[in-house]
């Protein structure tokens, strides 16, 4: 069978991108250069230890999915030894009958390939759910109705109370106000109230 030049090329351009797809494979972060080591604490309110308590650990800059989920020892306890390509790392604790924890601990420095400080531990305060209380989030673009005179604004109904919406309760007072000189000084003021 003979190949011609225009096959040839075609042959070399090939072979070139599966290598570079090799090499950028073999390459791209699935060596983790430093090692980490951090200890968490886990106790409620007045200080006891939280046993049991799960941990999820995300090594940021890791990539594909480098959760780790662990449980505190009985005396609330938990050390997790780990490589590592930031030097941030996201910890998510949480236990029935307590609210979650959310933190990020960023090391200070590297020496000799480890994170420093090496083993630091951090305490971490749950508290207890005692009276739950039903909160509302949602995500709003609104603008004042009114300048220069105070608006209330329902949380329940998302919306200006009447006459400027269909809110019904003034769970926060809006004022707003500003002063316009020209199109690069101008001042907009807005004030919170209950």
């Amino acid at each position: 069978m003979k190949i011609d030049t225009a096959n040839k090329n075609i042959f070399g351009v090939i072979a070139l991108f599966l290598l570079a797809l090799f090499l950028n494979t073999s390459c791209s972060g699935r060596e983790y250069p430093y090692r980490a080591k951090l200890t968490v604490q886990v106790v409620d309110e007045e200080g006891r230890p939280v046993d049991n308590a799960k941990i999820q650990i995300v090594p940021l800059g890791l990539q594909g999915d480098p959760r780790f989920y662990e449980r505190t020892d009985a005396n609330g306890f938990y050390t997790r030894e780990f490589r590592n390509n930031s030097v941030r790392i996201f910890y998510d604790v949480d236990k029935e009958g307590f609210y979650d924890y959310r933190f990020i601990y960023q090391y200070k420095d590297v020496e000799n390939r480890k994170y420093v400080p090496w083993n630091p531990t951090v305490k971490v305060t749950l508290n207890r759910i005692k009276k739950p209380i039903p909160m509302y989030a949602k995500r709003m673009e609104i603008t004042l109705p009114v300048m220069e005179e105070p608006v209330g604004f329902d949380l329940v109904a998302a919306d200006w109370v009447q006459p400027y919406g269909k809110g019904r309760v003034s769970d926060f007072i809006f004022t707003g106000s500003k002063e316009i000189q020209d199109l690069w000084n101008y001042s907009l003021y807005l004030s919170l109230g209950h």
